[in-house]
């Protein structure tokens, strides 16, 4: 800022470069101030908004988990569904806190964001959920449909899966390739289990399993991320691989 004469304050932009002689010594330097006041507080003003905005969408997180947790201690038969509905709502929470956070510590990597979501699930010391891969950049509107889709699995993961026993182990792995159906660049993210029990025939996890869980990640990898996704159950354990165009990204 710049001090008027009138004594007001101004936001200017100013720039120089130094004027060389022979002996490259600095003779005299040439440069620019420009007043952008005006653009400078209209930035700052599209920041407050963006504060005040995310601070309200996680307040209405708040109230919906609230409003979840009152009318099922109402009605007992439904806790086990209102606990896993809350566990899905905090799990959106999570992604938003990754894009549109309140202070200014925003991520943009989908690295990041699976680090964030797989957090409560993991355990340092034995390095039971691993994430390794390209860098990917995501934005806003794939924030959460990830985040659904890798909740869903770490949650049949803990029921059903390998982090349902210690030994249990699941490693996310994130590169760049093509569709199988055409030339366009994706992001292929596999998701991987090992040392969990033996599946049962007619589990869960199972890929002809057409449980609301599975529907709701198909419908989210096929419709809002424009994808495919392939699942299988391998020797080792559960695998899911996403293929996501990087323009939905």
């Amino acid at each position: 800022r710049l001090r008027q004469r009138d004594g007001s304050y101004r936001w200017i932009l100013a720039r120089a470069a130094p004027i060389l002689s022979d002996n490259e010594t600095a003779v005299r330097w040439s440069g620019t101030i420009t007043d952008v006041d005006d653009s400078h507080r209209h930035s700052e003003s599209r920041e407050l908004l963006a504060l005040e905005l995310s601070h309200r969408i996680k307040n209405i997180f708040a109230v919906i988990s609230g409003l979840i947790s009152l009318t099922a201690r109402s009605r007992p038969e439904a806790a086990e569904f209102a606990q896993e509905l809350n566990n899905k709502i905090r799990s959106l929470g999570r992604a938003h806190d990754f894009v549109r956070p309140i202070n200014n510590d925003k991520g943009d990597s989908l690295h990041g964001l699976l680090e964030v979501l797989m957090k409560p699930y993991a355990d340092t010391e034995k390095e039971r959920v691993t994430v390794e891969g390209d860098g990917i950049m995501i934005g806003v509107k794939s924030a959460t449909p990830l985040a659904l889709v890798f909740h869903e699995f770490a949650t049949n993961s803990v029921k059903y899966g390998a982090l349902s026993v210690p030994e249990g182990k699941v490693s996310v792995s994130l590169t760049r390739g093509t569709r199988s159906d055409s030339d366009e660049e994706c992001a292929v993210i596999e998701w991987q289990e090992s040392g969990g029990p033996v599946p049962a025939a007619d589990g869960p996890q199972q890929p002809d399993r057409t449980g609301f869980g599975t529907r709701l990640v198909e419908m989210t990898v096929t419709g809002q991320l424009r994808g495919q996704l392939l699942r299988e159950m391998r020797p080792e354990g559960f695998m899911a691989r996403l293929t996501v165009p990087l323009s939905a990204l």
